[in-house]
């Protein structure tokens, strides 16, 4: 079965990342966000949120919507509580 484009992107999710960072433009806070959620459905918590990290998003426990509220941890876990 061939690998799809976000296969391969969330696997080599390092290089993405430091492409994005070494050659900044007006959208790479928003790739790296999208990175981040593409990871994170792939359950790769301490990749995605060393992605949300480098694209400013603010650690957020207080909100519904939060990407990420304790670094290592995912949020939907404790949705509950």
């Amino acid at each position: 079965m061939p690998e799809s484009h976000a296969d391969a992107t969330t696997a080599r999710w390092q290089e993405v990342v430091a492409s994005l960072l070494a050659n900044r433009t007006r959208g790479a806070g928003d790739a790296l966000v999208r990175l981040g959620d593409a990871l994170r459905m792939r359950r790769r918590t301490a990749a995605a949120h060393t992605c949300y990290l480098l694209a400013d998003l603010p650690l957020d426990c207080l909100r519904p919507d939060a990407k990420f509220a304790l670094l290592g941890s995912e949020v939907t876990r404790f949705a509950g509580l």
